[in-house]
C-alpha cells in the first residue's frame, strides 16, 4: 500500500525541501535534516529551529535521510480529500531502497538459463546398486551419516547388532557390515505322475538377508549311496553334489529321479555379504520296492476263487487308498484296511489279464493280499495267473510311498514273477528259459521261446532236434514240496509223426523214472508201463494235445488223460524210484515239438 501511494525522487542539489504527509503530519528537509510539524495541509512549513514544537504540542525530531525526497503524489485521491499520511520510519525507507536496488539488478543483469529437468532414473540393477552402495558405505564420508552410524550398537541380551534392519536392502543396511544370509528351508512336493513321472517340486522362501540382498540360490543334489555318506556327516559346511537349479527363482522341478535309490537335497543362498550356510538337508528316500509276489494255492496249482496272491515290500508303506484312510477310522481293525476292486486297479497293474481283484493291507503296509472279485459275471482270464507267472506293477498314480515322517516319490516298479509254493509251473511267459540243457552236444537241439505257436498267453517253448538218444534235451528241478507230486499237466504239439515229445518224471535216467510219456510214429500218445506196455490214445500232427497224469503213490500207479478223456488207468510206475525230483523233455527222432503250460502239483 505504501509503494502504491508513494514514489521516490532525487532532490535537486540537496537544497530542495522534501515534502511528505502522513497522518496529518508534514516534514520538510533542507540539506540533510528533516523537521516535522503538525499540519493538516500538504504545503511546506519552514521552521527556524529544530526544537520547535508542532501544532499538536508534540516535540519535533530530526530524521536522517538519503539524498532522495519523498513526495506525496499530486494526483492522489487522498490529497483531493485533504487526507495526509503518517511519516515513514527510517527502517522502512531503507527496505524500500534495498528492494528498488534488487529490482533494478534483476531487470538489468542477464540471468543464467534454468537447467533441464533430470532424466528419470534407470531401473535399479541389483548388482550395480549394491556395489555402488557398499563402496560409498565403507567410505567415512559415504552413504551413512553420523546419526545413522550412531543407531548401530551391540545388544548384549540379543547378542547381535541392533540398528540395521537386516530384512530389506536399505541405506541403513550399508551402514552395518552385511552378514551372510540365514540358511533357507526346503519344502518337497511330488509332481503329477501323469505329467511329470519321477519328478519332484522343490520350493523355498527367501531367508533373512542380514544387510545385503539375496541375489541367487543354488540347489544341490546327491544321488545314491553318496547321500547316505553325507547324511552321516551332517553339519559339515562343505557342499558336495551336482547343482540342479541356479538362479533367483523360489522353486525348481527336479526330473528323472530314480525311485529305487536315496537322494539328498539342500539349498544355498548367495548375497554380496557372502553365501549362506547350506539349508538343513532333505533326504528323498527310495520308494517302497516290491520284492516278491507269491500265491497261496488250494492244492491244484491253478488260480481260482480259493487262491490268493501276496505282494510283499522291502519297507513299510503308507497303505494308500485303504479304508482306514478314506473313512477316517483309527482303531486299526483289519477290515478297515481292505481295498475294493477299483482301488486295487488304481494302485496295481498286471502283466496279463486277471479280472477284478480285491485287496487288504497288513498293519504295517508291508504286504498286500489279493483275491479274485467274487462276481458271477467275472470273465475268465485268457491265461491262468499261475501259468502266466504274472507280475504286478505299482502305478505311480497309486501313490505308494514311505509312511510319514519320511518322504519318497511314488513307487513305479514291477514285482518279480509270481511263485507258487508247492507247485512247478512254467508257461514260458517271462521269456526266460529256466530249464537246463542235458546234451553234451550243443548242436543237437535248437531251442527257443517263440510266439508262432502258443497254447495260452503269448509264448511257448520250441524244441527242434533229436539224434536217437534219451535224456539229452532239457530238464528242470521240482520244488522240494512236490517230490511226490499228485499230478502233472502240460500241452504238446508236434509237426511230425515220430518218436518225439518225450516226457519223463523222476530221476536222471529211465531206471529212475516214475512216469515215461511220448508220441509214436503210429499217431499214438501214451505211457510206458513197468512191464514194457505202451498204453494211451491218439494224437494229431500240428494240433495241441493236452496231457494230464494223476499219480497214486500208495499204489505206485498213474492214470493218463488226453484232451480231458481217460485213455489209460492203473499204469504202473516205470521204476522203483522213491520220489520224483526232476522233469525231462527230449526227442528221439528228428522233429519240431512245441511245449506249453507245464504244471506239476
Amino acid at each position: 500500500a505504501v509503494l502504491g501511494r508513494l514514489r521516490l525522487r532525487p532532490s535537486e542539489g540537496g537544497a530542495t525541501p522534501m515534502r511528505t504527509a502522513t497522518k496529518g503530519r508534514s516534514y520538510q528537509r533542507t540539506g540533510s535534516e528533516v523537521w516535522g510539524s503538525q499540519s493538516t495541509s500538504s504545503s511546506p512549513v519552514n521552521h527556524s529551529s529544530p526544537n520547535l514544537e508542532d501544532n499538536s504540542g508534540a516535540p519535533s525530531f530530526p530524521l536522517r535521510q538519503s539524498a532522495f525526497s519523498l513526495e506525496r503524489g499530486a494526483d492522489s485521491a487522498s490529497s483531493r480529500r485533504g487526507l495526509a499520511m503518517a511519516p515513514l520510519p527510517w527502517w522502512a525507507v531503507v527496505l524500500l531502497q534495498f528492494g528498488q536496488g534488487c529490482i533494478l539488478y534483476l531487470a538489468l543483469c542477464p540471468q543464467p538459463p534454468m537447467p533441464p529437468p533430470p532424466a528419470p532414473p534407470a531401473p535399479p540393477d541389483a548388482d550395480a546398486l549394491w556395489k555402488d552402495g557398499w563402496a560409498a558405505a565403507i567410505d567415512t564420508f559415504g552413504l551413512c551419516t553420523l546419526a545413522e552410524r550412531g543407531e548401530l550398537h551391540f545388544d548384549i541380551n540379543a547378542n547381535a547388532f541392533v540398528g540395521c534392519d537386516g530384512r530389506a536392502w536399505s541405506k541403513l543396511a550399508f551402514c552395518c557390515a552385511p552378514e551372510r544370509p540365514s540358511a533357507p528351508l526346503l519344502s518337497l512336493q511330488p509332481m503329477s505322475a501323469s505329467e511329470h513321472p519321477n519328478a519332484l517340486l522343490v520350493s523355498w522362501t527367501s531367508p533373512a538377508e542380514r544387510g545385503s540382498p539375496v541375489v541367487s540360490f543354488s540347489l544341490y543334489l546327491v544321488r545314491g549311496e553318496a547321500s547316505t555318506e553325507l547324511e552321516a556327516r551332517e553339519g559339515e559346511t562343505s557342499v558336495l553334489g551336482e547343482i540342479v537349479c541356479e538362479g533367483y527363482q523360489l522353486s525348481c522341478t527336479v526330473k528323472a529321479l530314480n525311485t529305487s535309490i536315496p537322494h539328498m537335497l539342500w539349498l544355498v543362498a548367495h548375497s554380496p555379504g557372502g553365501s549362506s550356510q547350506p539349508s538343513p538337508a532333505v533326504t528323498l528316500l527310495p520308494a517302497p520296492l516290491p520284492i516278491s509276489l507269491t500265491a497261496t494255492d488250494n492244492g491244484d496249482c491253478s488260480f481260482g476263487p480259493d487262491d490268493t496272491l501276496t505282494l510283499s515290500f522291502n519297507a513299510p508303506t503308507n497303505r494308500p487308498l485303504a479304508e482306514s484312510n478314506r473313512d477316517g477310522a483309527s482303531d486299526g481293525a483289519t477290515a478297515e484296511l481292505a481295498l475294493e476292486a477299483d482301488a486295487v486297479a488304481t494302485i496295481l497293474g498286471f502283466s496279463t489279464k486277471v479280472g477284478p481283484m480285491r485287496g487288504k493291507w497288513d498293519a504295517l503296509g508291508t504286504k498286500l493280499t489279493l483275491w479274485p472279485e467274487p462276481v458271477a459275471a467275472n470273465p475268465e482270464p485268457t491265461v491262468d495267473i499261475f501259468l502266466a507267472e504274472v507280475r504286478v506293477r505299482l502305478k505311480p498314480e497309486g501313490r505308494v510311498v514311505v509312511p510319514p515322517p519320511g518322504f519318497s516319490l511314488a513307487a513305479d516298479r514291477w514285482s518279480p514273477p509270481l511263485t507258487v509254493a508247492g507247485c512247478f509251473v512254467d508257461g514260458f511267459e517271462v521269456g526266460m528259459l529256466r530249464w537246463f540243457a542235458e546234451s553234451a552236444d550243443p548242436e543237437s537241439y535248437h531251442i527257443s521261446i517263440g510266439t508262432d505257436h502258443r497254447r495260452t498267453g503269448s509264448r511257448a517253448l520250441r524244441m527242434e532236434g533229436g539224434n536217437g538218444g534219451q535224456f539229452d534235451g532239457l530238464s528242470a528241478h521240482l520244488p522240494t514240496a512236490v517230490y511226490e507230486p499228485r499230478g502233472l499237466s502240460c500241452w504238446v504239439r508236434s509237426t511230425v509223426a515220430a518218436n518225439v515229445g518225450y516226457l519223463a518224471l523222476g530221476g536222471p535216467s529211465l531206471h529212475e523214472a516214475v512216469v515215461f510219456f511220448h508220441l509214436r510214429p503210429t499217431g499214438q500218445a501214451g505211457l510206458l508201463s513197468a512191464k514194457g506196455y505202451f498204453l494211451g490214445g491218439n494224437y494229431s500232427v500240428d494240433r495241441w494235445l493236452h496231457v494230464a497224469v494223476a499219480l497214486d503213490w500208495s499204489h505206485r500207479t498213474a492214470d493218463l488223460m488226453l484232451d480231458g478223456s481217460l485213455v489209460a488207468s492203473g499204469v504202473g510206475f516205470v521204476s522203483g524210484a522213491a520220489d520224483a525230483r526232476m522233469i525231462h523233455i527230449f526227442n528221439s527222432d528228428k522233429g519240431v515239438v512245441w511245449w506249453d503250460d507245464f504244471v506239476v502239483y
